[in-house]
């Protein structure tokens, strides 16, 4: 079984616009911005043997302000630079009761049950308690950066840095590689 590394899209592989004082996900092939910070690491990820995988709530869909077929052009340009396997999304809005809508574990689990992933030996990395809580309702281990957006909820590790989660991954996976034949 294969293990996997999930990032929140927007903050971490791309660049928030920011709009009257709040971030938001690009809503154009225009606004979209890589995180080119991020490329060293998911390359070391990859190097690894891990899956890298990104998921995200885009309600701009739902609203009307972000059209699929822009996301698709966004996808296609994002999977020219960055190491990806997969981009998740949830396209509706937050009244919708969707259950691949983060705090819910549905694009962690269509992403385990098609790509075949050992859950106990995958991680998410983000900064939202949504993506902490959608990984505990499913069995993987968060991995939290510090920020205001952490929540009060259950999360498994919270780091300073970026650079510290993915060190800790780096090294439970090279721990976890000795016990198991891949």
């Amino acid at each position: 079984m294969k293990s996997a590394v999930f990032f929140e899209w927007v903050g971490f592989l791309v660049k928030p616009v920011v709009e009257n004082g709040k971030a938001r996900a690009p809503r154009s092939v225009e606004e979209l911005q890589v995180n080119e910070l991020i490329i060293p690491h998911l390359e070391q990820i990859k190097e690894a043997g891990l899956m890298v995988l990104s998921t995200t709530n885009l309600p701009e869909i739902a609203r009307g302000d972000l059209s699929r077929r822009e996301l698709e052009l966004m996808h296609t340009l994002l999977k020219r630079r960055l190491p990806v396997d997969q981009f998740l999304f949830c396209p509706h809005d937050e009244g919708d009761d969707c259950p691949c809508r983060k705090p819910r574990p549905g694009q962690f689990r269509e992403a385990t049950f098609e790509h075949r992933l050992d859950i106990n030996h995958s991680f998410v990395v983000s900064e939202d308690w949504q993506d902490a809580a959608a990984a505990q309702a499913i069995g993987i281990t968060s991995m939290m950066i510090q920020s205001p957006k952490n929540g009060s909820g259950h999360r498994d590790f919270v780091f300073p840095s970026l650079d510290d989660a993915l060190a800790k991954i780096l090294h439970l996976h090279s721990h976890q590689s000795e016990f198991f034949v891949h």
